[in-house]
């Protein structure tokens, strides 16, 4: 299956332009994207950082995030907080500042150097680690002004990590060796050689200091209480797999993330405890990649902990956010209250929302803020089916809602085949009915327009294997489009005439009128047919834009169309004596694609963007 990480946003849209909206990210919270760390200055104010340079502040302890404005789209990967005002923000080779706990950004600092890894000891003295990427020689270099100018030491090594106590005394590793530095790393000196991967660093209290060792044998964690000149391990591994990520909070309770656990010690490494993964239903068990972010809201009295990572749960990686329970020490995830999985269709009505995700749908009781789990779909016989996925959503009313699941057929001839299977809720999603008839072509689009009449778009789909790097396999549709109708709540449903086109999606706003949308096959430009009679016959109109992926009709004078071509956008049409005038008013984020519309009004609408 086609690795994808799709997550919703919500545009309000006040008095529609020619312009793009700005979008403000719904779901996942705080941002739609991977959170790649998250820090902690107080027990209140933290800041978590992602992709797409996306930014996020909460000043409740955790309770509430919002997300920010970022200068740039890049990958943020780490935090450091200077004071309780200043802050830091690490990309690949810029780093960006505030100085109002995290409101406003600017970039500080950039340069042609790959930024490995930064340490401040204060608002004004830093160290860090530059890459060269043309010789892959990693460089050290210092800072005097909070970041803003860096002086390099022109002899270049292969460094993994660096960590200070103050603005003479630091710590630099290799994957084999640790070297100590009391001139503020003008001159280093070896202090030690080990076996294994050394892959982090971290000063606590005092003269302590800690090394997470990757592969190798069995010192999982070193520490030295005298500054870095002699080394002991405090913690045995068993196996041949280490630690990645090593972070220390309050100055003693330290947190290193291993394959398939993380390991937390509140005394400076003389006691630890081991936090397994827990398994992630309904996918089983699921281990970090390596991204690991942990931060701990002080006092100890009142410790609470958020992990953010990385995982991969059947073949595609998802975000996760998870918080700590120091008593159980496992992981908690609940599906029912994080929507953190890859969304592939949503529908509302009212303020009843639901997403269509792998095996599962969700169901929101106040447009999308708060998220529950509706169902699990678990198919079975008389097909070998794996990895089913609900693609389209429909609701009639609050309380008669479609859904559409995409399952594959095993074929030991050739390539297995998407089937879609149908399921009828009549009580706004607690339950759900099965349809007798499978075997159905893939459904691309979905309409329920009253009790007695849905509507489907679907063409055949072929399972296409990947051989690379993640293994996973793709849909391939071909053939002309097959429209199909139903009479009894998707139980069985009648094949049904349908005109020469591209088609991509139907829209029904009544039990016998509808529309299909779709794209230059016969016609010369983009448009829709319409029907007045269930079907039966359709009238062209042209619209003379890109091909229309979806089409969405908020009244008969007003309609919102989502375009791809060189790059997706949204459009507005708006009828008029002689036809429809077409605006765009949203055109795709950086970085991402707009996947699915959904307009609430005139003035409102969201978007699924991956």
């Amino acid at each position: 299956m086609k690795k994808i990480s799709i997550f919703l946003l919500l545009f309000i849209l006040l008095g529609l332009s020619n312009q793009a909206q700005q979008a403000k990210w719904l779901y996942p919270k705080p941002f739609g994207g991977y959170v790649n760390d998250i820090d902690f200055y107080d027990d209140q104010q933290a800041l978590a950082v992602g992709d797409y340079g996306y930014i996020a502040v909460t000043y409740d302890g955790g309770q509430t995030w919002t997300d920010v404005s970022s200068p740039i789209t890049n990958a943020l990967s780490e935090i450091t907080w200077l004071n309780a005002n200043e802050v830091i923000l690490k990309s690949k080779n810029l780093l960006l500042y505030s100085s109002d706990k995290g409101q406003t950004w600017s970039v500080r600092f950039q340069t042609s150097y790959q930024i490995i890894r930064i340490d401040f000891i204060n608002n004004l003295v830093g160290f860090a680690l530059f890459k060269d990427g043309s010789t892959e020689l990693i460089y050290r270099a210092k800072t005097i002004d909070g970041g803003q100018h860096w002086d390099i030491i022109p002899q270049g090594g292969y460094w993994r990590d660096l960590c200070f106590k103050n603005a003479d005394t630091g710590i630099y590793i290799a994957s084999q060796a640790i070297y100590q530095t009391t001139d503020g790393g003008n001159t280093l000196q070896q202090v030690y050689s080990g076996t294994g991967n050394f892959r982090a660093c971290a000063w606590a209290d005092g003269d302590t200091v800690f090394i997470a060792n990757g592969t190798g044998p069995t010192d999982g964690i070193l520490r030295s209480a005298d500054n870095g000149l002699t080394w002991s391990a405090v913690y045995q591994k068993s196996s041949d797999k280490g630690f990645y990520i090593l972070k220390i909070k309050n100055k003693k309770n330290v947190y290193a993330s291993a394959h398939s656990f993380f390991l937390i010690s509140h005394d400076q490494g003389n006691q630890w405890i081991k936090a397994e993964w827990s398994s992630f239903p309904p996918y089983g068990t699921s281990y970090p990649i390596g991204d690991f972010s942990v931060s701990c809201i002080a006092p100890d009295t009142k410790e609470l902990r958020y992990v953010f990572f990385k995982c991969t749960g059947h073949d595609y990686p998802i975000g996760q956010v998870a918080e700590y329970d120091p008593v159980a020490h496992v992981v908690q995830f609940e599906p029912e209250n994080n929507l953190l999985e890859n969304l592939f269709c949503f529908d509302l009505n009212g303020n009843r929302m639901m997403t269509g995700t792998y095996n599962r749908i969700h169901r929101s009781e106040d447009t999308g803020n708060s998220w529950y789990l509706s169902n699990y779909y678990s198919p079975g016989p008389p097909f070998l089916y794996h990895y089913g996925a609900f693609t389209e959503l429909s609701f009639s009313s609050m309380n008669y809602a479609l859904a559409a699941a995409r399952v594959y057929k095993e074929s030991p001839m050739g390539p297995d085949e998407a089937f879609s299977h149908f399921f009828f809720t009549p009580d706004g999603g607690l339950t759900w009915q099965q349809s007798v008839q499978d075997s159905l072509p893939s459904c691309m689009s979905l309409a329920f327009p009253s009790a007695d009449r849905a509507y489907f778009l679907g063409r055949r789909a072929l399972v296409i294997p990947k051989k690379d790097l993640y293994p996973g396999s793709e849909i391939s549709t071909y053939g002309r489009a097959r429209f199909f109708r139903s009479i009894d709540q998707g139980s069985s449903w009648m094949e049904m005439p349908l005109p020469l086109d591209t088609l991509a999606n139907i829209v029904f706003t009544g039990r016998d009128e509808g529309y299909l949308f779709g794209g230059r096959g016969t016609t010369s430009s983009a448009g829709f047919y319409r029907t007045l009679n269930g079907g039966e016959t359709w009238e062209h109109t042209a619209l003379g834009l890109p091909f229309i992926r979806k089409g969405q009709l908020v009244n008969p004078n007003l309609m919102f169309l989502l375009t791809t071509d060189s790059i997706s956008a949204v459009y507005r049409a708006i009828k008029t004596g002689s036809g429809w005038d077409t605006t765009m008013v949203f055109k795709q984020p950086t970085g991402l694609t707009i996947r699915d519309i959904g307009f609430t009004g005139e003035n409102e609408g969201y978007v699924l963007c991956v």
